[in-house]
């Protein structure tokens, strides 16, 4: 009879030792969130050093299994990467969080675009631009110029010229949206065409 008593004692003490190492397991769930409160999508939510994760529903939503003293690493293109750690003060089995993702701004450095591939070919292209000599000489052709473009259009605009005008810069408006317009004054090519047509003689008055 004692050696029964003894077996089932030994029995107990043992489903309780298992009992006791079996580790704490809990369902957490949660959202992941922007900093404008925004259901962030398809975030990675993975537990460190284990092979188990899940990832967010299209609200930010999610859920898994994860045990005391986990650590969970949130990521997401576009945001910065943020880590979660289970407490082992935990009383509830089903735990609920709200993470919050900063977003990461990726600063980029200037880039500046020449549109001559070396120096020798800018200096030569520079070399071949035929400035005026003084400044009556750049009033004479600036007015030549001038008087030029008055011979070339000089009737009224129309209707659909005027059509034509406002479709080019609504066109214009939303082709360069965010950045700067080209400015042909600081362009040499422009410039370098500029003075060959005026040693061809393109805006001598013609008598």
């Amino acid at each position: 009879m004692k050696k029964y008593i003894l077996i089932i004692i030994i029995f107990f003490f043992c489903v309780d030792l298992s009992i006791a190492q079996k580790p704490d397991i809990y369902q957490l769930s949660g959202f992941v969130k922007s900093e404008t409160q925004e259901g962030l999508p398809f975030v990675h939510i993975i537990v460190k050093n284990k092979r188990r994760g899940t990832i967010s529903d299209f609200e930010g939503f999610f859920s898994l299994v994860v045990e005391k003293n986990d650590t969970l690493l949130f990521s997401s293109i576009g945001f910065k990467k943020s880590s979660f750690m289970v407490g082992d003060t935990v009383s509830f089995h089903d735990y609920f969080i709200t993470k919050m993702l900063e977003i990461d701004t990726i600063t980029l450095n200037e880039m500046v675009i020449f549109p001559w591939n070396t120096y020798e070919q800018f200096k030569e292209a520079f070399l071949k631009l035929d400035a005026p000599q003084d400044d009556i000489d750049r009033a004479i052709k600036n007015f030549a110029l001038i008087e030029d473009q008055l011979r070339l259009y000089p009737a009224d605009s129309d209707p659909s010229l005027n059509y034509k005008y406002f479709m080019q810069q609504t066109y214009n408006q939303l082709y360069y949206a965010g950045q700067l317009p080209p400015n042909n004054l600081l362009n040499p090519i422009a410039w370098s065409q500029f003075f060959a047509a005026i040693r061809n003689g393109d805006f001598k008055r013609k008598k």
